[in-house]
């Protein structure tokens, strides 16, 4: 099921009923709001339209999922010479021929080229569909040849109207505001990793409200899932700022608002935003194999 993005899946729709794909499309946005599970939609109805709409993309010979190999870092240039080998065939339906790249950020500069010589000149009937959470990671020369879609966070009321029965309307307010637009994260939220999510997040707030030598010794012991660290972070930074701009009912964790009033308090509006932005860089800064200790200490250190 495929939450928000309403005008997105209508295009799609009408690419699908007139039948005419682009040979290459770069949906991108930030992660856990929906891509991946939209261009795998997109593609079972592309192939729908040739074949049984019973036929599952496990089960389609044509449809291929390139992702970095377990323990691996990037996408290998063997990967994309393996797909290579496999386009230029035939197809067994007389369909499409659809891969799906995720995250396009991956590539090294060896598949990279290799895929770029194969979106130069695709076999026909060939649609690729990159997944990418940072435009700007995209190589230009790849990027340029391929219809770009861009995909927005999903709306909070979206969200509360999806969320499992069993949460009581305080719950769904606080998982969608935590959230953040995300409906990935949202989804995949229950009793008890809320409760270790509060858990974490308080700990977090101890180290924003902490003296900076208290900072450095709480850093001592780093996430072994930074991206964990950046939403929880966010989701607290977020709401330090509503305090700040006096938007109260806003504020997702209100059993702490007291605490955020005090922060928002001691600390300038600019130097909370240049937080938020750190955190946003984060990932690919971390990615370029910046030293971790370094970011957080950087970005914790600014109150």
């Amino acid at each position: 099921m495929i939450i928000g993005h309403t005008p997105i899946i209508k295009y799609l729709t009408d690419i699908i009923k007139t039948n005419n794909p682009a040979h290459g499309y770069l949906f991108y946005g930030p992660e856990h709001i929906g891509k991946t599970t939209t261009a795998k939609w997109f593609a079972k109805n592309l192939i729908a339209k040739d074949i049984s709409r019973k036929m599952i993309l496990k089960k389609y010979p044509d449809f291929y999922f390139i992702k970095p190999e377990i323990g691996k870092k990037n996408i290998a240039i063997k990967q994309i010479q393996n797909l290579r080998e496999k386009i230029v065939k035939t197809p067994f339906y007389n369909s499409y021929k659809i891969a799906i790249i995720k995250p396009t950020e991956y590539f090294n500069s060896e598949s990279s080229n290799a895929f770029l010589k194969i979106l130069e000149e695709p076999p026909k009937k060939t649609v690729f569909i990159l997944i990418a959470n940072n435009i700007k990671s995209v190589l230009p020369t790849i990027s340029s040849r391929t219809e770009i879609i861009k995909f927005a966070l999903v709306k909070t009321d979206d969200i509360i109207q999806v969320l499992n029965k069993n949460f009581n309307s305080r719950q769904k307010k606080f998982i969608a505001g935590w959230a953040q637009g995300k409906i990935g994260l949202a989804l995949n939220l229950n009793g008890n990793k809320i409760k270790s999510i509060i858990d974490e997040e308080k700990k977090l707030l101890q180290i924003l409200k902490s003296a900076p030598d208290q900072k450095i010794n709480f850093l001592a012991e780093l996430p072994k899932n930074p991206k964990k660290w950046i939403n929880y972070v966010s989701s607290l930074l977020r709401d330090i700022l509503l305090a700040k701009l006096k938007l109260d009912p806003l504020i997702t964790h209100q059993y702490l608002k007291t605490e955020f009033q005090k922060l928002a308090n001691r600390h300038a509006f600019n130097k909370l935003t240049d937080m938020l932005q750190d955190l946003m860089d984060m990932p690919d800064n971390l990615k370029r194999n910046v030293n971790q200790p370094l970011l957080w200490q950087n970005l914790f250190l600014k109150i």
